[in-house]
């Protein structure tokens, strides 16, 4: 009597929820299944507002070039990586200069910052 009442047997599969919930009665025909994926981007119900004209619109797409100018120049904005190629190298771990250390090129004014961040180069004693 080790293995009675264990798994589900032979005896018809019990659905695990309720059928009458989704919208089908006992004995209904299931809907059709669909062929075709359904469309990436649905139509718009509304068109986009147009951009404001005139010299203020102008004014402020010029600054909101400056800004995205400046942001890319950054030290913080993340250049996109070379495109790396289908395996990886031995060799490509150990090689001199790697992408991560010559993207630090940056000198902030140090008196500005706590003494604790500064980086400090320490030089090899023979």
């Amino acid at each position: 009597l080790g293995m009675a009442g264990r798994g589900r047997g032979r005896g018809r599969g019990q659905m695990t929820f309720n059928v009458e919930a989704v919208g089908i009665g006992k004995g209904d025909a299931l809907p059709p299944p669909t062929l075709q994926p359904s469309p990436l981007f649905p139509a718009l119900e509304r068109r986009a507002a147009p951009l404001p004209g005139g010299e203020e619109g102008e004014y402020m797409l010029a600054l909101k070039q400056e800004l995205r100018r400046a942001m890319r120049g950054l030290p913080y904005f993340v250049k996109p990586g070379a495109p790396r190629r289908d395996s990886e190298r031995y060799s490509d771990k150990y090689q001199l200069s790697s992408p991560v250390d010559s993207a630090i090129d940056w000198n902030p004014d140090w008196r500005r910052l706590p003494r604790e961040l500064k980086i400090r180069v320490r030089r090899l004693r023979k």
